[in-house]
């Protein structure tokens, strides 16, 4: 089962791709996550292949997902392969000037791998990614429109 997601929103590209792609920024518009930790080494400007471990509270439990970048390309694409166990789910970021200082922001997701794993992987994206993508995806907008629109946005937070 894939799932995908877009959305206009007021910000730059740059800023917006910004957002995304700093684990630190993510904090501000992800519910839930608590920390991102490499565990590779990476450069910051080519970071495909770089692998990391993010804690993510999810209701009462905090699980352990292991991200790797599988293509990056300032200010287009962020594409991750995300595991935790034998599920695997390939997830992609695109962001497109729309030419008038707005973003398209376009996410999917879609399990990997293959056998009993792909099984198991579809009901996690469409009931965990289909109920958070929406808010999270809103509360991305409404951090980068705020700074756009020159207010410190949740950052001030």
């Amino acid at each position: 089962m894939a799932l995908s997601f877009s959305r206009v929103v007021a910000a730059p590209v740059g800023r917006v791709f910004a957002l995304v792609d700093d684990p630190e920024m993510q904090k501000l518009w992800r519910a839930g996550l608590l920390d991102t930790v490499a565990t590779s080494e990476h450069r910051r400007e080519a970071p495909v292949g770089a692998t990391f471990r993010q804690r993510v509270r999810t209701g009462t439990r905090v699980v352990s997902w292991r991200v790797e970048i599988l293509e990056w390309e300032r200010p287009r694409v962020i594409a991750v392969r995300v595991a935790a166990g034998a599920v695997r789910v390939d997830v992609r970021w695109r962001f497109e000037a729309q030419g008038d200082g707005r973003t398209r922001v376009s996410w999917s997701a879609e399990p990997s791998g293959g056998g009993v794993a792909r099984w198991l992987a579809g009901p996690v994206v469409g009931l965990f990614g289909g109920r958070a993508l929406g808010a999270q995806v809103a509360a991305l907008a409404a951090l980068a429109e705020a700074e756009a629109a020159g207010s410190p946005g949740l950052a001030a937070r």
